[in-house]
């Protein structure tokens, strides 16, 4: 069978392309020219162009048996980006599969927990949606196109806590100060957080994909437990054969330095490092409770977070990210 994506060429895009091919399927791996193919199979065939414009690709569409919308937009110098990709590129292509596809079986669109908001309670499906950054209200308004549009067309939304894993650049950081002995954390360290890893994601989505009970259904998933940054800087720790100083960043610096990004990228036009969006997720709670796909789907995990850290650890030092 056939999957046509965006964003393969993305940390957690490559992990579902290398799943789709390990199960037999043939992927087309749908990409902006300028993207950086190093972690895309080469056994995906690879199509380079404005993806928003999907008549480039309508007559390969026709022939498709999945379509899954990874491609999303993280971080950026204006708030208007958000929207374009996270929102409208949704839209271009559900209208796109909908005009196009002879016999697509599933829509699976990749959102996030953003789209909930914060919450000190286990965010749900049935959470209410209270987005407090650009990136979640765009995220939950990709999720509202894709609704409109579950009437013509089997689809399904995966939301996705903070994920790791193998190929991930935003989180090395954090491995590189662990690795010199320091363990940063950001706000009250007992603030809840939930994760999964990035192979554990990717299975999660071809399972949801592939099953016809998740059509029309919302899906969280996680790894099934509920960290705290305090919890998740210990089992870091325990990845390093040295003794690590783990402190609380105050409120009030982070703020700071979230400024100064600020500032740098508006002179720069390029996005922050640190924005006020980001700290802010830093020092607020995201637990989640994913029962749902499990008792739905089945779904289990491989990773838990002891397991997932060390994975990627073993990761970095084999490509000389990390010493």
């Amino acid at each position: 069978m056939m999957v046509f994506a965006t964003g393969t060429c993305g940390f957690i895009g490559s992990h579902i392309v290398d799943n789709l091919i390990d199960r037999g399927y043939s992927v087309g791996a749908l990409a902006r020219g300028c993207s950086d193919t190093q972690f895309l199979s080469t056994k995906a065939k690879l199509y380079k162009f404005n993806t928003f414009n999907p008549e480039e690709v309508s007559s390969e569409l026709a022939d498709i048996d999945y379509f899954i919308h990874i491609a999303g937009l993280t971080k950026s110098a204006r708030s208007k980006y958000y929207y374009t990709i996270n929102s409208e590129l949704v839209n271009v292509w559900l209208k796109a599969c909908h005009k196009y596809c002879k016999k697509l079986k599933k829509f699976v669109l990749i959102s996030s927990i953003a789209a909930l908001g914060p919450s000190d309670m286990p965010l749900t499906e049935d959470t209410t949606p209270n987005p407090t950054t650009e990136y979640g209200k765009s995220k939950l308004l990709g999720e509202k196109y894709a609704e409109k549009f579950m009437d013509r067309m089997p689809i399904t939304i995966i939301r996705p806590p903070a994920v790791y894993g193998p190929r991930d650049k935003d989180i090395l950081s954090y491995f590189k100060l662990a690795s010199r002995g320091f363990l940063p954390i950001p706000g009250n360290p007992k603030c809840q957080v939930s994760f999964i890893h990035a192979v554990d994601l990717a299975n999660g989505i071809i399972l949801a994909m592939e099953s016809d009970k998740s059509t029309c259904e919302t899906f969280l998933i996680s790894d099934g437990t509920i960290q705290t940054r305090e919890s998740f800087a210990q089992k870091l720790s325990e990845n390093f054969d040295r003794k690590t100083f783990t402190f609380r960043i105050p409120i009030p610096i982070l703020w700071s330095v979230a400024a100064s990004n600020e500032l740098i990228s508006k002179i720069t036009h390029k996005a922050p490092l640190l924005s006020f969006a980001k700290a802010r997720d830093l020092i607020t709670p995201w637990p989640v409770d994913s029962s749902k796909i499990t008792n739905i789907l089945g779904f289990k995990p491989r990773y838990n977070l002891d397991t997932g850290l060390a994975d990627t650890a073993r990761w970095y030092r084999s490509i000389g990210w990390l010493k």
